[in-house]
């Protein structure tokens, strides 16, 4: 089920949900993540760029994929 959300775990700690990053209208098909940065690609033709330590929005750039 999708329901729009990018959702990132902490491996080392084996615990609960690390933090959810939401901004997809469609299903994410693309995802890289380096250690501060988290960037998507959707079929809603929409790339996000998150910032993984303030869990916030960065940038989105419409209609390009």
């Amino acid at each position: 089920m999708w329901d729009g959300y990018i959702r990132t775990w902490r491996i080392s700690d084996k615990g609960p949900l690390a933090a959810k990053f939401f901004g997809h209208l469609l299903p994410v098909y693309c995802l890289d993540a380096v250690p501060d940065k988290i960037v998507s690609g959707s079929s809603d033709k929409w790339l996000k760029i998150y910032d993984a330590q303030l869990q916030t929005t960065l940038a989105t750039l419409k209609g390009i994929l």
